[in-house]
């Protein structure tokens, strides 16, 4: 399955053996990375979104 990040609607595709599945993602405001929109706190720096 491939992920692939829109950047400027901060919406990611994932393609695989159907239709393309389409997921919000959350920018933190500290760090900038793209997290799940079911995430409470930031992959990546641990702060909270």
């Amino acid at each position: 399955m491939t992920k692939r990040i829109s950047p400027e609607r901060k919406t990611a595709y994932y393609l695989g053996g159907g239709e393309p599945e389409k997921v919000i993602m959350i920018k933190c405001r500290s760090c900038g990375k793209l997290n799940e929109e079911d995430s409470k706190f930031c992959q990546e720096c641990g702060k909270p979104l």
